[in-house]
């Protein structure tokens, strides 16, 4: 139950405030000269005119339920406009919000992680402000909250691809915490999508972006229809968009990781090149993809004993087309088929909207539909590394002392396909009270979104792998595993393959040249691959009512009020495949059925005080005081506060405050998924690989303090990586969010200039740590608390050889938990200029984000001394300290002339890592700062419209970063979303009225 004890701080906030109103309006009307009957009645009679013309044209702002007739209020706000997003060839609704600078700061979920497991699944587009996560930022589609769409177990966020760019009117971005207004999840703010409403002439908009480099072309057409009556309004729009791939090889700066190590004498460029002559790349630096094509003997220890690599000129031997490798490089790191995976992949979506408003005896009826379906084709490759036991027909390797058997290491497809169907249809009525409540209204509107998705991919059936290393007839004639001496053959000669229900299958030598180089025959790929096939549900039905007007005349204004209810039942259902859930996929992460439900009730207040007005240095003055109290069904109830000061000084001068708490209850996927396995290389998570390198002196005495050498290589298996849901112990997040700023309009000057400083912090926040978060943290700790981290109890090492794999990280425990805070501190700016001149009209836009603070304390464990202490990411990689973006518009007739900017400010690892010399080398742990350009101009006629430009003007690329362990730095385009990775491209629109 709600406990509305709760409200008191809001109420006692709200008391306070109202007593001054009071108390100061005697004071007040002391101060005026006395009226006679006539003049007051004429005063009263233009007042109450004036207020119902406010009333008439009144508008709800984001951030507040009380409707006031201008953007001024006490809370931060952004607007995006929808030609604002035109001028820049923006089709996607992802990427206009994500280029905003309260979001560009921060790495967020797109489609370029294809290749990755994400929240949402592959292709999904999310929108993380402040950088403080996509589960953290509510998004609304005019004004109510929209349901999470997506595939697998940890859809939860908003996907932007349900949302066409086409229906946008306005975005509005609130850039504070508003769980008093809006309920849980606008912890870092509200993103609050206004679409269109009215279409008085049927339209057609064609667009298209091409790449000057080719590749990842995309083009968007739509169509929108409307009728428009004496009592309402109805409006079609349909589009239809679909970007090709853009593929590894697409792009120089991706396709090829070289060493990016410099001699720190001579800045010249050093490191390992490619010395096989038949290789396009021979005599350039060397290029390191994924391993591929080589063969392991591995030692009874379970690390490599020798290392075997294709060469053509060998015809025998011990490994025929093999040799052993002549150094620790010489790999095939560059197979051609890496360069044709993809970095973004092929997407299509096709949406329908529609929306209708009715006025019937003075109550407006009001309804909306979208449906949207997302079509998502990732195509990409994957390393196959089965071990093939000693007792194998064909595994070279048997009766060599200390072997244990053989790798091969083969490139594989690894492919998937992803449709998502998404709904939402939302009926409602609102309407003025009248009589005495004439100034209020109300709302009330029910409202449902669905999500059905399917995601299919190529996997291993770990069965069958398993059937055709060791199935075959034994020396004494039967069939199954060699149970007695080591043998190549059956007792007849010849080599065969049976299925456990005595079926055949088909003789897979995996150490045939052939079969390492990944050309598998027909009969190969169908015995060892099947296409799996998951489903995933998410569905939200949401009520709410509310009603706002005012309630007293006060001599600064009238005194306004907002009420309301409301409530939500959310579901998500995801099955994954029959292998998934049968732990028989071989070498992916197995996952059962990840089922449940949250029913949240919720209600809410909101006053608006006008405390002073007309006074010196008080133009107006303003108290906002908001209150929320909640009830989960799984997570208990709790409330949150908000208030807020709005004081405009002078007509050019205004201060604006806000305080207050959210609240976010655990996501559906955070308390019901299922317990899944994952692998991770050693190579990725391992921070003892090759640590005698390392300048971190804490790295260094913890791994030698385990016996691990200094020149450890780390080969070997993947490490399992364990997560799920947890229900148990989870609790909710927390976070208190301030605000402090100051709007400067100068009179006579169409300018505005705001700044506002923000501070966020979450406590108790919902996280997983990442496997090699996880181990990192551990060895990052001071050597007297080694021992008892609360990191290094998460995973397993083994340090004695107990299971044949001496040193290698065997397991890691990734789950949901409660991590002490995150604080977010910093800076906004927005500025906007406009001038008329003889010769046409000049307007300028500009803003940017400084983030003074990234903090975040990952773990606080009772039993660790000093527990309490934060890390700063506060301008690492991907984590930059500065962005912006600015558009300059001039407009000349019919003509628009528009030039945008985005900036990006340096980044760097070099304090993380000890600075950029390393033992005898030099390294790049920076990202320069960037910046990106634009031009477009638009020519309108009178049923016609044509806009071209060309987007990153000067082809900036990505900047270049080293990476990997400590004897190798590879370079990387740093893949970030901050960062272009398409290039050059043109664009153009053409709309057509009829």
């Amino acid at each position: 139950m709600i406990d509305f004890r709760k409200f008191n701080h809001a109420a006692l906030l709200a008391g306070v405030a109202l007593s001054a109103v009071v108390f100061a309006t005697p004071a007040l009307a002391q101060t005026a000269e006395p009226n006679t009957d006539a003049q007051n009645e004429q005063a009263e009679e233009e007042q109450e005119q004036a207020e119902g013309e406010r009333r008439e044209e009144a508008i709800v702002v984001t951030g507040s339920r009380i409707r006031r007739d201008d953007f001024s209020g006490s809370s931060p706000v952004t607007i995006i406009t929808s030609d604002t997003f035109a001028a820049e060839g923006l089709i996607d609704t992802a990427a206009i919000l994500q280029s905003s600078s309260i979001a560009a700061g921060r790495q967020q979920i797109t489609s370029q992680f294809g290749g990755f497991v994400v929240e949402g699944g592959t292709g999904v587009n999310a929108i993380s402000l402040r950088g403080l996560g996509a589960e953290r930022t509510l998004v609304l589609l005019n004004g109510r909250r929209l349901g999470g769409a997506g595939t697998r177990g940890q859809v939860g966020a908003v996907d932007l691809n349900t949302i066409p760019s086409s229906i946008i009117d306005r975005i509005e971005i609130l850039k504070d915490g508003a769980s008093s207004v809006y309920g849980s999840d606008a912890v870092a703010g509200v993103v609050n999508i206004i679409t269109r409403n009215e279409i008085d002439r049927p339209e057609v908009s064609v667009s298209l972006n091409v790449p000057f480099a080719g590749a990842r072309e995309s083009y968007a057409i739509d169509a929108g229809y409307g009728w428009n009556f004496d009592n309402g309004n109805i409006l079609v729009s349909a589009s239809y968009d679909s970007a090709e791939a853009l593929m590894q090889g697409d792009r120089d700066y991706l396709s090829c990781p070289d060493d990016y190590v410099f001699d720190p004498v001579t800045g010249v460029q050093v490191g390992d090149r490619e010395t096989n002559p038949g290789h396009p790349n021979f005599g350039n630096f060397k290029c390191f993809n994924s391993l591929n094509d080589a063969i392991d003997r591995i030692t009874t220890t379970g690390g490599v004993g020798t290392r075997w690599v294709r060469d053509p000129t060998v015809t025998g031997g011990l490994i025929p087309g093999f040799r052993p490798r002549a150094s620790a490089t010489e790999s095939n790191t560059d197979d051609y088929r890496q360069r044709q995976q993809d970095v973004f992949p092929k997407n299509s979506r096709a949406s329908i909207f529609a929306t209708a408003e009715f006025d019937v005896n003075g109550v407006e009826l009001f309804g909306e539909a979208l449906f949207n379906r997302r079509e998502t084709e990732s195509r990409r490759f994957r390393q196959f590394f089965p071990e093939i036991p000693v007792s194998n027909a064909f595994n070279p390797f048997a009766g060599q002392a200390g072997t244990r058997g053989g790798r091969s290491i083969v490139l594989a497809p690894f492919n998937q396909d992803i449709v998502v169907d998404y709904g939402a249809l939302t009926a409602g009525a609102r309407g003025d009270f009248g009589g005495m409540l004439d100034t209020w209204t109300w709302d009330a509107n029910v409202s449902y979104t669905t999500s059905s998705g399917e995601y299919a991919g190529n996997i291993f059936v770990a069965t069958n792998v398993e059937d055709s290393q060791d199935r075959r007839i034994n020396p004494d004639g039967s069939f199954g595993p060699v149970l007695g001496p080591v043998t190549t053959r059956g007792t007849d000669g010849v080599v065969r393959c049976v299925m456990p229900n005595g079926s055949s299958c088909p003789i897979i030598n995996y150490f045939d040249p052939r079969f390492v180089a990944g050309n598998w025959t027909q009969e190969e790929l169908n015995f060892l691959t099947t296409t799996e096939t998951g489903k995933t549900e998410y569905d939200q039905l949401l009520f709410q009512a509310s009603a706002t007007g005012d309630v007293i005349k006060l001599p600064a204004g009238a005194l306004a009020v907002a009420v309301g209810v409301e409530a939500r039942k959310i579901e998500i259902n995801d099955v994954p495949g029959f292998n998934a859930q049968n732990r028989t996929s071989w070498g992916l992460t197995t996952a059962g059925i990840t089922k449940g439900e949250d029913t949240i009730t919720e209600v809410f207040a909101e006053v608006e005080i006008p405390l002073l007005k007309g006074l010196p240095f008080v133009e107006s003055l303003t108290a906002n005081l908001s209150g929320r109290a909640f009830d989960y069904e799984t997570s208990g109830d709790d409330s949150v506060y908000k208030y807020g000061i709005n004081w405009q000084v002078t007509p050019s001068v205004r201060f604006r405050h806000t305080s207050g708490t959210s609240y976010r209850g655990p996501a559906l996927y955070e308390l019901f998924l299922s317990p899944q396995t994952a692998f991770a290389g050693q190579l990725a998570i391992d921070p003892c690989i090759e640590w005698g390198e390392s300048g971190n002196e804490n790295l260094r005495i913890n791994c030698a303090s385990q016996g691990i050498p200094a020149d450890y290589q780390g080969a070997g298996s993947s490490a399992l990586v364990l997560t799920g849901g947890n229900r148990e112990s989870l609790t909710a997040e927390t976070s208190d969010a301030k605000t402090f700023g100051v709007e400067f309009t100068p009179s006579g000057l169409d300018m505005r200039l705001a700044l506002d400083y923000f501070s966020i912090e979450v406590n108790n926040q919902i996280a997983q740590f990442g496997a090699a978060g996880i181990i990192g943290a551990c060895y990052a700790e001071q050597p007297d608390r080694f021992a008892t981290s609360g990191f290094c109890r998460l995973f397993e090492r083994d340090l004695t050889g107990a299971t044949g794999a001496q040193f290698q990280i065997l397991s890691v425990t990734n789950g949901y938990v409660n991590i002490s805070k995150q604080i977010q501190e910093g800076l906004d700016l927005q500025f906007s200029y406009g001038q008329e001149f003889d010769f046409g009209e000049l307007a300028l836009d500009a803003e940017a984000t400084w983030t003074f603070k990234d903090e975040s304390q990952l773990f606080n464990d009772p039993d660790i001394p000093d527990s309490e202490e934060t890390d700063d990411n506060n301008g690492l990689l991907g984590s930059p300290d500065f962005v912006g973006n600015s558009q300059v518009r001039f407009t000349r007739g019919d003509w628009d002339f528009y030039w945008n900017s985005d900036f990006v400010g340096r980044n760097s690892n070099d304090e993380l890592n000890g600075g950029d010399t390393f033992s005898e080398t030099r390294r790049k742990y920076y990202a320069e700062f960037t910046a990106y350009h634009g031009v477009s101009v638009r020519r309108r006629f009178d049923d016609l419209e044509i806009r071209a430009g060309i987007s990153n003007l000067f082809d900036e690329a990505p900047p270049s970063v080293s990476f990997g362990q400590p004897a190798r730095a590879g370079r990387s385009a740093i893949l970030v979303t901050q960062y272009d990775l398409v290039g050059r491209s043109g664009f153009i629109n053409i709309s057509k009225r009829f």
